[in-house]
């Protein structure tokens, strides 16, 4: 079994990568932070945040907020365009001695019902169950 912060994911089906995102998606992180209906029912993290303070929470999430085993956010990319970030893949709240953790996702609102979210979560839920061995989502 892979461990949880053990190495930052990358995850792929036919349609979807998860993986770490990069500086060069500052621009398409600000579309997705500043957009209200994304943020309609979910907290503000990274919302209406400037392009220089996406670019530190780039560093930060793919660095050391991963090595203090915070949590995994990660970049949600379509497999023929993958350099285009078009969501975030979300993995917090991990209760090691419950074995659960949370999932969650934010797309670019351009990206909605075209089953994105759907691929995602099942390949996270696939990881995280197969491959991590998480008991409780």
């Amino acid at each position: 079994m892979a461990e949880l912060f053990g190495a930052f994911p990358y995850l792929e089906n036919e349609k979807i990568i998860i993986r770490k995102m990069e500086l060069n998606d500052v621009a398409a992180l600000s579309e997705i932070s500043n957009n209200d209906n994304v943020y309609k029912y979910i907290s503000p993290f990274l919302h209406k945040k400037s392009n220089k303070a996406l670019e530190t929470a780039i560093k930060n999430l793919g660095g050391k907020e991963f090595e203090k085993k915070k949590y995994i956010i990660a970049g949600i990319y379509l497999k023929d365009n993958p350099n285009r970030l078009v969501g975030l893949a979300e993995m917090f709240d991990y209760k090691k001695r419950e074995n659960k953790i949370t999932v969650g996702y934010r797309l670019n609102e351009d990206y909605w019902n075209k089953k994105i979210a759907t691929n995602v979560l099942k390949l996270m839920v696939e990881y995280l169950v197969n491959k991590v061995n998480i008991g409780r989502l």
